[in-house]
C-alpha cells in the first residue's frame, strides 16, 4: 500500500528534467556562464574565471529551478570540435547559444556556426536562447546591434529570446534561464521527447484492471507491487487518471501465481 502512494506521489510531484545544450564558438564564455549559473542557483561558488580552461569535449552542469531539473551540456566551441555538437541534438530540449558581444571580429564566425545549428533537423522546434555575453566590458555591443549581425529576423517561426548577460558578474542570467524553463514547459518538442522516451522503454501490452488481483505500476525503470483492491475507492479514480496522464505508463495485471501477461 505504501509503495502505491509513494509511486503516485512521485509521479505527481516529481520534478521535470530538461536537457539544455550550451553552444557557441570558442572563447564566447560558455563554461564561465555555466559556472556562474550553477553558483546562482545552488548558492555555491563556481570556478573563478581565471581557473576556467577551454572546453575540450563536454562539461555537464545540473541545477534545480523551482520544480524543474536542468541538465546543461556545455560543448567545446573550437572549429575542430563543432562536428560533435550534432551528436547531442536529438535529446536536447533547448539550446543556449552564447556570443561574445565584445568581439565584433568574430561575429561572422558565430553567425555561421549558429546558422548551421538551426538548420539541423534534429533540433526542429527546440526553443533557442541567444545570450550576448560579456556586457560587463565597455566594448560590448548592444543586443540590438548584435541582432543585426546575426540576422535574427529569420527566426520568426522559432521560439527564441535574445538576452544581454555577463557571465562574469551574473547580469541577466537568472532572468534568461527562467525564460528558457517557461519556453521548454510550453514547447511541443518537450512533449515529443517525452513520448519518444516512453515508447522506447515499454512494450505495447493489452491490459485490464479487475479487482482483487495483484498488479504493478511501471513508470520508467521503477516497479511497485501492490493490490488494486487495497485502494480506497477514491484512489481507484486517481490510479486510472494516473495511468492516462503519460504515454508509456502501464498498469500490468499479473494473475496468480504472478505469471506475467505477454
Amino acid at each position: 500500500m505504501f509503495s502505491l502512494f509513494y509511486g503516485l506521489w512521485k509521479y505527481m510531484f516529481s520534478k521535470m528534467e530538461f536537457h539544455v545544450l550550451i553552444l557557441g564558438i570558442d572563447k564566447a564564455g560558455k563554461t564561465t556562464m555555466l559556472e556562474k549559473l550553477k553558483a546562482q542557483y545552488s548558492n555555491l561558488e563556481g570556478l573563478p574565471p581565471d581557473r576556467i580552461v577551454p572546453t575540450v569535449g563536454l562539461n555537464i552542469g545540473r541545477v534545480e529551478v523551482s520544480n524543474t531539473k536542468l541538465v546543461f551540456w556545455d560543448l567545446g566551441g573550437q572549429l575542430g570540435l563543432r562536428s560533435i555538437w550534432e551528436k547531442y541534438y536529438e535529446e536536447a530540449h533547448a539550446v543556449i547559444y552564447v556570443v561574445d558581444a565584445a568581439c565584433p571580429s568574430r561575429f561572422e564566425d558565430s553567425k555561421s556556426a549558429l546558422d548551421k545549428v538551426l538548420r539541423h533537423e534534429d533540433l526542429q522546434g527546440a526553443p533557442l536562447l541567444i545570450l550576448a555575453n560579456k556586457q560587463d566590458r565597455e566594448q560590448a555591443v548592444s543586443i540590438d546591434e548584435l541582432a543585426q549581425y546575426l540576422g535574427l529576423k529569420t527566426l520568426d517561426e522559432r521560439v527564441y529570446a535574445f538576452k544581454a548577460v555577463s557571465a562574469f558578474d551574473g547580469l541577466g542570467i537568472k532572468e534568461s534561464v527562467n525564460w528558457l524553463v517557461d519556453a521548454m514547459e510550453r514547447s511541443k518538442r518537450t512533449e515529443t521527447l517525452r513520448l519518444r522516451a516512453g515508447s522506447s522503454v515499454f512494450r505495447t501490452d493489452i491490459v485490464y484492471i479487475p479487482p482483487h488481483l495483484p498488479c504493478i505500476v511501471v513508470r520508467k525503470s521503477r516497479v511497485n507491487l501492490m493490490l488494486y483492491d487495497e485502494l480506497v475507492p477514491e484512489m481507484h479514480h486517481m490510479v486510472e487518471t494516473f495511468l492516462g496522464l503519460e504515454n508509456g505508463i502501464m498498469l500490468l495485471i499479473r494473475t496468480s501465481p504472478l505469471k506475467a501477461i505477454h
